[in-house]
């Protein structure tokens, strides 16, 4: 063998190698529609689960058309985790609606202008392994309460 071929081979190990390493966020997720279940029996509240996985509770349906794909939403929203940390506590935000997680899109294609709903979103439907700020870890199960102010097709 050559010196380089060698040389490429070990590389190749050491890269292989160090891709494979399991770190925090490969670790075994667990039943998320039992942790949502679970935690909606501890609050004493009920909702209803989309094929999806994303369960919700529709407070107020709101008016109107639904939303489109390529609509603007302008939302209010609070954000926490399962155990009743909060992450976000927003007013009047637009998001181009191709754009926000797949749990919320689910979620406010259920109300129209004026409603408003709270969303458990699974980790899969949510950020997965991303880590989109300190305040929410890996894998999280999300809780949203999401008042659909308007929205521009």
């Amino acid at each position: 063998m050559t010196k380089q071929t060698i040389l490429c081979a070990i590389a190749f190990t050491f890269l292989f190698s160090m891709g494979c390493k399991k770190s925090d966020q490969d670790q075994p997720l667990p039943d998320e529609d039992a942790l949502i279940r679970n935690y909606l029996r501890s609050i004493n509240a009920e909702a209803t689960r989309d094929k999806s996985g994303v369960y919700y509770q529709i407070i107020n349906p709101g008016a109107g058309d639904p939303v489109i794909y390529t609509s603007t939403v302008t939302v209010n929203y609070k954000g926490s985790l399962l155990n009743g940390k909060q992450f976000d506590d927003v007013s009047n935000k637009a998001f181009n609606f191709l754009n926000v997680m797949q749990g919320w899109q689910i979620g406010i294609n259920k109300i129209r202008t004026g409603g408003r709903i709270i969303i458990y979103v699974p980790s899969s439907l949510g950020y997965g392994k991303y880590v989109p700020k300190p305040e929410i870890p890996a894998n999280s199960t999300l809780v949203y309460d999401i008042e659909l102010v308007s929205f521009k097709k």
